[in-house]
């Protein structure tokens, strides 16, 4: 890779927290070739672990435009002329969006200019928003169009995504002549995630008993499947369990009042945000994970990350099958799939899995071992390469989908 020079456009980075900054610093810091553009300012880190704090700080150029004026005409054309002033001094060869937008309007502009070609990223949420500007607004549907229409390829980290992304690129009409799907799943740090931890002070500072724990890890939000694992809880009154609840949104307060209404409230620790330091503990505290998300409006799970921690920490998963999850969790290997709103059906589950400590063992070690032969960072840099090396040989799209498929 020497010469190689890839510039990292992103709105989201350290200090802020969230899946996306956390996989962009991972990516910075393993990806020795790339630079880092972004709006995000300097701060305290919102997690435990930074990244970005192990990356060149001569690699990462922090503008002092702020991410939310990034999002704005005036903002995005700053950060261009950002972009463009170092590309002219570097040439980069390669431009990763981890945001189709506002990173995309940027790297569009560069291949207008400079002819410098560009992959984009997507996951979820932002591709069922992007089909639904597109079938409301002409302009937006016109922007989106002029963005994806001149990259190179499109990142996601599932076969839901990847449908999705496609279902919005044949609503731009640019299936065939715009940019080829890539499916890389995310990677998850087996060292830090693991198995045996001790768990006493994550115990003993959020009140979590030694045994019949449920964990879930998750923005407070509906589409996140908490009622359901509160109705499911309700069926298991003749068992002693604890559903622990790490996160914060705005669904806490009717969240906490359904538990109440349900008479499971003192069954339920709300822990509000977890620091990252905590994570690994916590998830070794739990017997079971549970996570039982559905598809809400513009809501899904493009992938699911908890899910691989919680595997990786050796925990079975009892999932929500829907969005990007199946990809995941292997259902019947490694934790269990669910109807998403199937509350009785997630009680017999439940009940099964904390009444049979082999078979939470066996899906437990299952899921360590997916995680460490099927989810490494390893394994992420290694599909990001030969992305990147095919782009670099033929920066058109319709060059690029042949040389990928071999035709």
């Amino acid at each position: 890779m020497d010469g190689n020079r890839t510039l990292l456009l992103t709105s989201d980075f350290p200090p802020l927290g969230g899946g996306i900054a956390r996989l962009c610093a991972e990516l910075a810091a393993r990806r020795q070739h790339w630079i880092v553009s972004t709006p995000v300012e300097a701060g305290p880190f919102a997690g435990a672990k930074d990244r970005s704090t192990e990356v060149d700080p001569a690699r990462v150029q922090r503008l002092d435009i702020g991410v939310r004026a990034a999002r704005s005409l005036p903002g995005v054309a700053r950060w261009t002329r950002h972009v463009m002033e170092r590309e002219r001094r570097e040439r980069f060869d390669l431009l990763y969006c981890a945001n189709l937008k506002p990173a995309g309007y940027v790297a569009r502009v560069l291949k207008s200019r400079r002819g410098t070609p560009y992959v984009v990223a997507g996951y979820g949420r932002d591709l069922l928003s992007a089909r639904r500007q597109a079938s409301s607004s002409l302009l937006k549907r016109r922007l989106l169009g002029w963005i994806l229409g001149g990259a190179s390829a499109m990142v996601v980290p599932s076969r839901w995504s990847a449908n999705r992304a496609r279902a919005l690129l044949e609503d731009l009409q640019l299936c065939g002549s715009g940019p080829r799907v890539e499916t890389i799943r995310p990677g998850v740090d087996v060292d830090r995630f693991r198995p045996g931890l001790d768990t006493g002070a994550v115990r003993l500072r959020y009140k979590i008993p030694q045994r019949g724990v449920l964990l879930t890890v998750a923005r407070l939000e509906r589409h996140k499947g908490i009622d359901t694992v509160l109705r499911a809880l309700r069926e298991l009154e003749d068992m002693d369990v604890t559903y622990v609840v790490a996160g914060e949104g705005a669904a806490a307060g009717e969240l906490k009042q359904l538990a109440l209404d349900l008479a499971v409230g003192a069954r339920v620790r709300w822990l509000g945000r977890v620091p990252e330091a905590d994570l690994a503990a916590l998830y070794n505290s739990a017997e079971v994970y549970v996570g039982m998300s559905r598809e809400t409006g513009l809501e899904a799970e493009g992938f699911g990350l908890s899910f691989l921690e919680a595997a990786a920490c050796g925990v079975p998963v009892v999932a929500g099958a829907g969005g990007g999850v199946a990809d995941a969790v292997a259902d019947g290997e490694t934790g269990c799939l669910l109807e998403p709103k199937a509350a009785d059906r997630l009680a017999v589950v439940l009940r099964r899995l904390l009444s049979d400590r082999q078979l939470r063992v066996r899906l437990g070690t299952a899921g360590r071992v997916r995680a460490a032969r099927e989810f490494s960072w390893e394994r992420v840099c290694r599909e990001l390469g030969r992305l990147e090396q095919v782009v670099r040989r033929a920066p058109g799209s319709g060059c690029l989908a042949a040389s990928l498929t071999g035709s």
